[in-house]
């Protein structure tokens, strides 16, 4: 109920400090670059080193001056929390004789969550991301520590007594819509944990919530483990780099990129020959969602995940993806020959197989590459990137990415970067850390984090929203920038799409703060942000080599942009088969067949590429625990709503300042304080279909510059 879970700030001048392993860094007699701004100062920058000592914590928290600071807050946290859940049961009893109102509570049970999830999410990030391992541990501990409060919490049923009482002696016109949105979420979450069960349903809703974090735990480990292939059975004339020893040949991947189809072969149906004991955890996995699913009062897990989405009902799911995948089915045809005619010019004769598609299309967007009039890369270092994102929320929004020189202690690394985000006219929004180099011991994933979220406070102030980025670019090496590929680029900006989504989000409660909203509303701002990326102008204004400073040619600008639609329907077929794996497997149960079975079925049905015999490439599919079980869907729901979106106000005129203060005012600032589908037509001023939004998927596929 309290903790809010997300797919996830610069400095100015010569120095900048940064902390690294209990100590800080200051990076003085700096040799420039390039010499385009501060940003690129900021980011391309070659720097030495001069250590100081620390003067605060990590995001200026004083506590974590050191890692054992994690065991005060923890305590902290806990103490302070346990006085506002007395807090709140005092209130109820308030309102029960007319004394408060259930604003009041609303606003009590924010402020738990609020003081919460300010350390907890601190915590989350810091165990994945920070360097030094004993941070790592330390706040491992304090996450599990809280989650534990956590857990008691949303079982308390004296808590949410006192909050469904007082919701019920409260009319409607006394809750704003913000208010009473807030309060239906606290009661749902609520409520998800069984808690208005009886004590024999409610002991059984707890057995089955454990088994799923057990199985889900396991599936996931799962997805990843590596294959030991018998080295008797491969091939003496096939070659490969994988580990090994005298029994066994470790494959840890698919390995797309491998030209010889023979291995590529081997390896996939290797790595993804089916495990009984993977695929008969996925299978208890999916019942015990089911059946707690149907403890709480659902039909099946899947409606139980659709509650509050856009979506709504799994049969709006089944319609979107049908609808969708046979309106691109002439498209896919298409492409589909025009693969296996390049796949044959490339002396492979057959069809397209499942270890074919990635490799191919690859080869053809880097052969379309190696024709580019220039390097591609060479024009996008990731200082210029910053400056085009900087240009661009400050035509459309009025606001810059101010390099902001951190506090010695405030960060976790050397190349770690804050940015100060203000507005011309209300001043400092927030602040973003940007967090964007590969190392050891980092989440891989690019993903946006909420360090703190944004929130009005009790006395009155607000307070202003703290995210992190994280990337896994190439580091700066000596005397030499990073330039980032297409694809780099591109998760950049989604990132930072993330970013400014908190940012701009103006609620009066943290519950609903930026990015904590519906999955299938959460990644429009992100994906928004990708469509810059493949826009002549914005392209033409931001592309300067990083070393003279000259524009990216047109012919550069254009061949680009038309690589964008290049088999881009193959990938939108997947998009729709993996959906209907997610939608098929939550659905109704027992499902009748195995997974392996169904999945069969549906790659015949949805896909191009035919099905393996022996193989059952579900059991490798992670997305089917957590977040987005039962809501894959959300992936192309998003770019459906986004392609709209850019398509009615962006894409004449990318830097409007009218369409980017209608987005901020109408879409943004609310976070997930309102329907998504009403923001969404608020947007759009018109009300929208499944129609609609597969309408904009197909349109995606002939879109031209």
């Amino acid at each position: 109920m309290f903790l809010s879970t997300l797919r996830g700030d610069i400095s100015k001048g010569a120095f900048i400090r940064k902390r690294i392993l209990g100590a800080t860094v200051l990076f003085g007699n700096s040799k420039a670059v390039s010499t385009w701004g501060q940003l690129t100062h900021a980011f391309d920058t070659q720097r030495s080193k001069f250590i100081l000592p620390k003067t605060t914590g990590l995001f200026g928290v004083p506590e974590l001056y050191d890692s054992s600071g994690f065991s005060v807050l923890c305590k902290q946290v806990l103490s302070e929390s346990q006085g506002l859940v007395d807090d709140a049961l005092c209130l109820a009893r308030e309102i029960k004789n007319g004394q408060k109102s259930a604003v009041n509570l609303i606003t009590k049970f924010d402020h738990l969550s609020n003081t919460i999830c300010n350390v907890a999410d601190l915590a989350e990030f810091v165990r994945l991301t920070h360097p030094n391992t004993e941070y790592q541990r330390s706040a491992g501990e304090a996450s599990l520590a809280i989650n534990g409060f956590v857990e008691k919490l949303n079982t308390n049923v004296e808590l949410y007594n006192a909050l469904t009482s007082s919701l019920q002696s409260t009319s409607a016109s006394e809750l704003d819509e913000e208010s009473r949105h807030v309060a239906e979420s606290l009661v749902f979450d609520f409520e998800q944990s069984g808690i208005h069960l009886d004590a024999l349903k409610r002991s059984k809703f707890v057995k089955l919530q454990d088994s799923i974090l057990r199985l889900g735990s396991q599936f996931v480990a799962g997805t990843s483990a590596p294959t030991h292939f018998p080295k008797k059975f491969w091939p003496s004339n096939v070659r490969h780099g994988f580990q090994s020893d005298d029994e066994y040949i470790q494959i840890d991947g698919l390995c797309y990129d491998l030209p010889d189809p023979e291995l590529r072969e081997i390896v996939y149906k290797a790595y993804m020959h089916s495990n009984p004991t993977q695929l008969a955890v996925l299978d208890d996995l999916l019942e015990a969602r089911h059946n707690l699913a149907k403890l709480v009062g659902f039909p099946s897990f899947l409606s139980r995940s659709l509650r509050g989405t856009m979506a709504e009902t799994p049969e709006t799911v089944n319609e979107f993806l049908t609808m969708l995948a046979k309106k691109i089915q002439p498209v896919v045809s298409n492409d589909n020959k025009l693969l296996t005619n390049f796949k044959q010019g490339n002396n492979s004769d057959g069809a397209i197989m499942p270890w074919d598609t990635q490799y191919f299309t690859g080869l053809a967007k880097s052969q379309l590459v190696q024709n580019f009039p220039v390097m591609l890369n060479e024009y996008f270092s990731l200082g210029t990137c910053m400056e085009g994102l900087n240009m661009i929320f400050q035509r459309i929004y009025g606001i810059t990415l101010e390099p902001t020189e951190p506090k010695p202690g405030e960060v976790w690394h050397p190349l770690v970067v804050k940015l100060t985000v203000k507005h011309e006219d209300e001043g400092i929004l927030g602040y973003i850390y940007c967090d964007l180099y590969y190392r050891d011991n980092k989440v891989q994933q690019d993903c946006h984090f909420t360090i703190r979220g944004g929130c009005q406070l009790p006395d009155g102030s607000y307070q202003s929203p703290v995210v992190s980025i994280v990337c896994n670019f190439p580091p700066p090496q000596q005397q030499k920038v990073t330039l980032l590929s297409h694809s780099m680029i591109e998760n950049l900006f989604h990132e930072m799409g993330h970013a400014m989504h908190s940012m701009l989000g103006r609620t009066q409660y943290q519950h609903i703060t930026g990015t904590r909203t519906a999955t299938d509303f959460v990644e429009v701002p992100s994906i928004l942000m990708e469509y810059y990326v493949w826009n002549p102008t914005i392209l033409s204004q931001v592309g300067r080599h990083y070393r003279s400073g000259k524009p990216l040619p047109e012919e550069a600008v254009q061949k680009l942009c038309q690589s964008r639609s290049l088999f881009s329907s193959l990938e939108m077929q997947t998009q729709v088969f993996y959906s209907m794996v997610d939608q098929t497997y939550h659905s109704k149960h027992p499902l009748g067949k195995t997974t392996t079975e169904i999945l069969k079925e549906l790659q015949m049905k949805y896909m191009s590429s035919p099905y393996i015999e022996g193989t059952s490439w579900q059991q490798r599919f992670s997305h089917l625990h957590g977040g987005y079980a039962g809501r894959y869907y959300s992936y192309l729901w998003c770019r459906a709503v986004a392609s709209r979106i850019w398509n009615e106000w962006f894409k004449d005129d990318p830097l409007s300042r009218e369409a980017g203060e209608r987005y901020r005012q109408t879409f943004l600032k609310y976070g997930g304080g309102r329907d998504p589908r009403k923001l969404v037509e608020d947007m759009l001023g018109q009300e929208i279909s499944v129609q609609d939004l597969v309408n904009a998927l197909e349109n995606e596929l002939h879109a031209t510059v």
